[in-house]
């Protein structure tokens, strides 16, 4: 079983790419995109889209995990984060080459074997709120 949140669901379709037919039992995606063209299908929302095309500027790189973990935790529901919950949240992000995380949107990605895997019936599901403000879960749906 594979199990990704947020951006890590796109290494899901790299993992099918490389190993053998039916070495996963399922993929469960948590918030998540199944891979890299999904991105650019309109799973991204807005607000995602737009952490992609500010890497480039340094200030903006500098600001990214306060702002990624506001896009995630305040926007939506912003009386049930606490500050103490934002804070650890922002050292996780802080932790990431946030650069390399502007690669994600960019680069080719080969979906044939994750296509191939979903018509051989791999358990695939996603877990998403109605009020997402990383997926549009509807959008990930119809690719499952």
């Amino acid at each position: 079983m594979f199990t990704a949140s947020i951006l890590a669901g796109i290494t899901g379709a790299d993992i099918i790419a490389h190993l053998p037919p039916n070495s996963l039992s399922g993929i469960l995606y948590m918030s998540s995109f199944p891979h890299g063209p999904a991105l650019r299908a309109g799973a991204a929302t807005p607000a995602l889209q737009e952490f992609f095309t500010m890497f480039s500027d340094p200030e903006l790189t500098r600001t990214f995990p306060e702002r990624f973990v506001d896009m995630c935790l305040i926007t939506r529901m912003p009386s049930r984060a606490s500050p103490t919950t934002r804070s650890a949240f922002i050292e996780i992000v802080s932790s990431q080459d946030v650069p390399a995380l502007g690669l994600v949107s960019s680069r080719s990605q080969e979906t044939n074997p994750w296509v191939s895997a979903a018509e051989a019936s791999l358990p695939m599901m996603t877990l998403y709120g109605t009020g997402d403000g990383v997926i549009n879960g509807e959008v990930v749906e119809t690719l499952l």
